[in-house]
């Protein structure tokens, strides 16, 4: 899995005592005590978002796209919201079921009913975070998908017959290796470390599920986005192996609905009709100018794609001034050296770029050394779509 040097280099190691221990309680409850689990709990905390009612939506479509960089899919869900231009719905969903059946080879239990309680840390009092069954615990509440905390791989030295390793990835030596572990799931790293945690360990140094955010591409409709799968064996977020499991799934799986958690509204993307757009984009980058082009006819889309059979233009509903620059090679920020480009930005035009971290930093360089007076006139925006 992580190609480590062998023999390790030398390290420094802190390690850390189980004091952790006295902040958890994990006790059975009986059937007659049983009240599911409210899978939403626990998400609600992200300051100064305002969140609409949480529903549940059911998948009507998914829709496979011709991309080849990576596999995109359109998803319809039967749900609909008020939402403006730019604004993202926040997509809330299960566990592969496969990760919920190794989880407990690994931990060597039976599923029962079980109650959670923590220790507040102002309040020193213990608080019940969880009741209800450990599968759905799992299948519901607990990720995956996210890097292990490094407090948890320490906590877990004694359980893996690959200590060393553990004590590496956690020390600031191993800091880069570690974060090569954001490319596998949790089942993977725990085999690959040989560890056999305990349901205290899982539970205590949880990552929850987080909801995921898409750029919302219809209005007045079933609510409709796009979403992008890597073509790889790893590195597979939460919500797009769900999705893509569900695609290639359809006649088996039986999660067929998502949970909604509202609009997530865009400050940056506050449509102003009076002004022309250029808007900056690649891959599936192109998503919020979907939705911006039903609302405006004056706008010019500048979009990087690696094929015409990749090309997303296709999808928007209006059509401006478009120009997909089709190579593997051009770089989109070299394309906007150009004199038409910087005459139409000089006719007090908004920008907005999204895409990839990586190329925004370029576009931004590019537009700093070119065009640095819309800068100082805050006619740019940016928008990660990741």
């Amino acid at each position: 899995m992580l190609n480590l040097p062998h023999p390790l280099p030398i390290f420094t190691f802190k390690p850390s005592d189980d004091s952790w221990k006295e902040n958890l309680i994990i006790s059975s409850i009986g059937n007659d005590l049983f009240q599911p689990v409210k899978i939403l709990d626990n998400f609600l905390t992200f300051k100064n978002i305002f969140y609409n009612n949480i529903s549940k939506a059911n998948i009507n479509k998914i829709e496979k796209l011709s991309t080849t960089w990576k596999k995109v899919y359109k998803v319809e869900l039967d749900s609909t919201l008020s939402y403006n231009p730019g604004d993202s719905v926040g997509i809330i969903v299960s566990n592969r079921e496969i990760y919920v059946n190794e989880i407990f080879k690994i931990l060597n239990i039976k599923d029962r009913s079980i109650e959670i309680k923590i220790k507040d840390k102002k309040s020193k009092e213990f608080k019940i975070v969880y009741r209800g069954l450990i599968s759905d615990y799992f299948r519901n509440v607990f990720s995956f998908t996210e890097i292990p905390k490094k407090s948890f791989l320490k906590a877990i030295i004694e359980c893996s017959e690959e200590k060393e390793i553990i004590k590496f990835l956690v020390s600031k030596e191993g800091s880069k290796k570690y974060f090569e572990l954001l490319k596998y799931n949790l089942i993977e790293i725990l085999t690959f470390l040989k560890a056999k945690p305990t349901l205290e360990h899982l539970v205590y140094f949880a990552n929850n599920i987080k909801p995921r955010y898409y750029s919302l591409t219809n209005e007045d409709k079933n609510l409709e986005f796009y979403i992008g799968v890597e073509n790889t064996e790893h590195i597979k977020g939460h919500c797009s192996s769900f999705f893509d499991n569900i695609y290639f799934n359809s006649k088996t799986h039986k999660e067929k609905h998502v949970y909604v958690l509202g609009v997530k509204k865009n400050e940056f993307f506050n449509l102003r009709k009076s002004k022309k757009y250029l808007f900056i984009s690649c891959g599936i980058g192109i998503t919020p100018f979907i939705s911006f082009s039903n609302h405006i006819d004056n706008y010019w889309v500048i979009h990087g794609t690696r094929s015409k059979q990749d090309d997303l233009t296709t999808h928007l509903r209006k059509k401006g001034e478009i120009t997909t620059i089709i190579s593997k090679h051009e770089r989109i920020e070299n394309f906007i050296k150009n004199e038409l480009v910087g005459d139409f930005i000089k006719e007090n035009c908004l920008l907005y770029i999204c895409g990839p971290i990586e190329m925004q930093k370029k576009v931004y360089n590019t537009i700093k050394e070119f065009y640095n007076f819309v800068l100082n006139e805050k006619r740019v925006f940016f928008d990660s779509w990741l």
